[in-house]
């Protein structure tokens, strides 16, 4: 038994093989709010209402994080680092998780709460579900796995190539790890909710929707 976990920004949905349909449901704004955690315990105990305690070996399960909660920064080699750190300075966010993926010979960091999917993570964990990579959404599409669609077929494909994900996968800290580190070495920065860098933001994820709507169009 395997699962495909799908978390967006208020709400968290599992598919197995063997289901038609997927299971999940909206997390409760007491537990998420802004991509945000919250209440961790309100968390556990609202996934804990949708998802049954597996009694057997724990199910090995992928989590993907949709496109709402990534945030995209082109770069060329020669500015890797500085356009990582860059991204991660501007993410309003504590501790900052990234991965790079490649599209139509650009590169991209692709930037996330690292607090989120950890704090979910361990929710999953206490159903039975161990997760063993984690990664954005577009990493499905680009691998091939899906043109959009998510159902059985798309979770057998994932795990009959994991080796294709692992291209793009965010740090997965150990569990129960008291303050997961940012994926580049920067300095911690306090919780900024600042409205210019949602606006910095809302301009980065636009031209991330531009990019992959001209890459659906290619691959169509």
């Amino acid at each position: 038994m395997s699962a495909l976990a799908v978390l967006r920004s208020e709400a968290l949905y599992l598919y197995y093989p063997d289901h038609t349909t997927p299971i999940g449901g909206t997390l409760p704004k007491i537990a998420v709010s802004d991509m945000e955690v919250l209440s961790e315990e309100a968390l556990t105990i609202s996934v804990a209402k949708f998802i049954p305690v597996i009694p057997h070996a724990p199910v090995p399960t992928v989590l993907v994080l949709s496109d709402e909660l990534c945030f995209t920064q082109p770069f060329k080699e020669g500015d890797k680092e500085d356009a990582e750190k860059a991204l991660v300075a501007l993410t309003p966010f504590t501790h900052v998780a990234t991965a790079s993926l490649t599209v139509q010979n650009q590169r991209y960091f692709i930037a996330t709460n690292q607090d989120y999917y950890e704090a979910v993570v361990r929710s999953l964990a206490a159903r039975g579900h161990q997760v063993t990579l984690v990664v954005p959404w577009i990493c499905l599409v680009r691998s091939g796995m899906t043109k959009g669609e998510l159902d059985m077929v798309t979770v057998k494909r994932v795990f009959d190539n994991l080796s294709s994900l692992r291209m793009c996968i965010f740090p997965l800290a150990v569990e129960n790890r008291e303050a997961p580190v940012s994926s580049a070495s920067v300095p911690e920065k306090p919780k900024s909710k600042l409205p210019i860098g949602w606006i910095i933001f809302g301009v980065g994820a636009l031209a991330y929707g531009f990019v992959m709507y001209w890459f659906f169009i290619r691959g169509a």
